[in-house]
């Protein structure tokens, strides 16, 4: 059985082979970074969407996406692979 994000439950960001987690969380399908702010959105193909700009005011990821989700894995377009970890309630 394949495992995948459930609703309701939080999930934090780790980097595969380190035990820091990254700044912000997947809620819903949802990514929050900065304690609350909205910035990024799974679809349902799992696309990762990270609608956040440089200075310049261009997208940080061309079109904003950023990588895509399977199962609890997040792979970013730039090779950099974390791990889905659910927060105890």
């Amino acid at each position: 059985m394949t495992q995948a994000m459930e609703a309701g439950k939080i999930y934090r960001l780790r980097p595969v082979g380190s035990q820091q987690f990254s700044d912000g969380f997947l809620q819903d399908n949802c990514f929050y970074e900065g304690g609350s702010h909205h910035v990024g959105d799974v679809e349902a193909d799992g696309t990762f969407r990270y609608r956040v700009n440089l200075p310049d005011g261009s997208p940080k990821y061309p079109d904003h996406i950023a990588g895509h989700v399977d199962s609890l894995t997040l792979t970013r377009k730039d090779g950099l692979v974390f791990e889905l970890v659910e927060q105890p309630a």
